[in-house]
């Protein structure tokens, strides 16, 4: 049970059977509070409030959340509804025995689900992102990141090309005769002064200094 629900929560028909429910819903509970007789400002200020959370959970809530455009205009039509469906009320009301002054003032209250309406979806409008704002700040950032993936790049290049110079470098002085002369005589040389260094002995220099000029 919990798996079907979950899978209908994820479902594109959810945002659409939630608000056909809240504008229906709305309707209904309009058409009979005006025909019990209940306060007008209490058949009204429900169904403001009934979009007001259809806005908030639009907007909150990741599930409910349709295009931009869409949404704004859910909140439209759903006060246009609210509005014709309390005018209707009240036009049924009017053959009946109510008062004029009642089915006026029933006009005007139901004015303000449309407005509450248009109200919200100029605010949703004004707060949302633009997509090509978002696109061309996309973009920004794309060319920023490419430009330093770039400069790296050539950085890395020149480190290359730095070390390949020094290695090259030290090949050809390795390879040249100079080089190969330092090779051979380097260890043959330490080793000839090393056994100079052993034949002499310290009283050799005395001896020396000893025999007669």
């Amino acid at each position: 049970m919990a798996a079907r629900r979950q899978s209908f929560l994820d479902t594109w028909i959810f945002p659409q059977a939630f608000y056909i429910a809240l504008t229906v819903g709305g309707c209904v509970f309009i058409a009979v509070t005006k025909t019990a007789g209940i306060s007008p400002v209490i058949s009204s200020t429900v169904p403001i409030g009934i979009m007001i959370g259809y806005f908030a959970f639009s907007w909150y809530v990741g599930k409910l959340r349709v295009h931009d455009e869409q949404t704004g205009d859910n909140l439209y039509y759903m006060g246009f509804l609210f509005t014709l469906s309390s005018l209707g009320t009240s036009l049924y009301q009017f053959g009946t025995d109510a008062s004029t002054d009642e089915i006026v003032r029933n006009f005007g209250i139901a004015v303000t689900s449309t407005i509450t309406g248009i109200a919200l979806r100029i605010f949703h409008n004004q707060v949302r992102r633009d997509p090509a704002d978002v696109e061309r700040a996309a973009r920004h950032e794309l060319a920023d990141m490419t430009r330093r993936v770039r400069t790296e790049m050539e950085s890395v290049a020149r480190e290359f090309a730095d070390f390949r110079r020094v290695c090259n470098q030290m090949l050809e002085e390795g390879n040249s005769p100079t080089g190969r002369e330092e090779r051979r005589s380097g260890p043959t040389g330490l080793r000839g002064y090393g056994r100079q260094s052993d034949k002499a002995r310290p009283g050799d220099f005395g001896e020396d200094s000893q025999k007669p000029r």
